[in-house]
């Protein structure tokens, strides 16, 4: 059996994202869970599976790091987190990106919700489940 993880991308305040880095894997997951699915600061995102796609389409580093991660914080699930100001280059990176039309609809979805993100003050976290 192959099990697929998709990212669920979505924001978090400074003060959670502090809160994440400081505390310890187990803590920092359940966390990330809760404000997941809670929606608390938002709506998130999903890009399925097309991920590793978009990724790949990416030739601009802090482009592909917006779809895959930039500070892990546990491998298992895995759990990415990016600053304020991370997020706010990252946001950057993907409203100049450009791919072909396969991945175009997943990159608008991303680079809205980071942009929504930096509007909003938010850093980033990704949580594949």
């Amino acid at each position: 059996m192959i099990v697929v993880l998709i990212p669920n991308y979505f924001p978090i305040t400074a003060d959670q994202y502090a809160e994440l880095v400081s505390t310890d894997e187990d803590t920092a997951v359940d966390l990330a869970m809760e404000w997941m699915e809670d929606e608390i600061n938002g709506p998130g995102a999903d890009i399925d599976k097309a991920a590793d796609e978009l990724a790949a389409a990416l030739s601009d580093w802090d482009a592909r790091q917006a779809v895959i991660g930039v500070r892990l914080l546990c491998e298992d699930p895995a759990l990415y987190v990016a600053s304020v100001e991370q997020t706010a280059g990252l946001a950057r990176a993907l409203a100049g990106a450009t791919v072909d039309g396969d991945t175009d609809a997943d990159l608008e979805t991303l680079t809205e919700l980071y942009t929504t993100a930096v509007d909003n003050g938010h850093a980033t976290a990704i949580l594949y489940n």
